[in-house]
C-alpha cells in the first residue's frame, strides 16, 4: 500500500510538471493572444505584424517592454517578451500582432518606475548620429496578414 501510494505521489508529480511546462510552452508573453488569431481560420479579428531589432545605450541589455500605440485610438499592443537570435542587430528583438492601422513603436525598461520611452524615429532612420535631430516618432502602417519589419525602438535620447 505504501509503495502505491508513492508511486501515485511519483505519476502525479509528473503529470503536474508536465502539464506546467505546456502551459509554460503555450505563454508568448505578449498581451494578444496570436494563438486565438492564427489557429481559428472563422475568428473575426484579422491581424498584422510589427517586428524589429531592439537596443538600450549601455553595456547591458535590460528586460524591455516594446508597444505599438494606435495614433487614432490610442489603444496599446504590449508584449514583454525579448527574442534573441542573428537577425537582430544586436541579438535582440520583439514581434507584436496588431489589428491594421497606424501606430507609433517604443520600447521602455520594464519597470514601474522607468518613465523613459525609445521611440522608433527619424532619428532612428538618419542613423542614430549626434547630427540627427529630428526625435519624431514614424507612424507605422499595418495592414491584414502584413508584416512590418526593422522597427527599431531605439530613440533613447529624446525627452518624453
Amino acid at each position: 500500500m505504501k509503495k502505491l501510494f508513492i508511486i501515485l505521489t511519483i505519476l502525479i508529480t509528473i503529470l503536474l510538471i508536465i502539464i506546467g511546462l505546456f502551459i509554460l510552452l503555450r505563454w508568448n508573453g505578449s498581451y494578444s493572444d496570436e494563438r486565438a488569431l492564427t489557429e481559428n481560420p472563422n475568428t473575426e479579428i484579422q491581424a498584422g505584424v510589427i517586428m524589429g531589432s531592439l537596443s538600450y545605450p549601455s553595456e547591458f541589455m535590460p528586460n524591455l517592454e516594446t508597444c505599438a500605440i494606435n495614433v487614432q485610438t490610442d489603444e496599446s499592443y504590449c508584449t514583454y517578451q525579448m527574442i534573441q537570435g542573428p537577425n537582430f542587430t544586436y541579438g535582440y528583438g520583439y514581434q507584436i500582432e496588431v489589428p491594421p492601422g497606424s501606430y507609433h513603436v517604443y520600447s521602455k525598461i520594464n519597470d514601474q518606475y522607468e518613465l523613459q520611452r525609445a521611440y522608433y524615429s527619424k532619428f532612428i532612420t538618419c542613423g542614430g548620429e549626434y547630427t540627427c535631430t529630428d526625435h519624431t516618432p514614424i507612424t507605422v502602417t499595418v495592414q491584414v496578414g502584413e508584416t512590418i519589419r526593422n522597427i527599431d525602438p531605439g530613440d533613447w535620447y529624446t525627452q518624453n
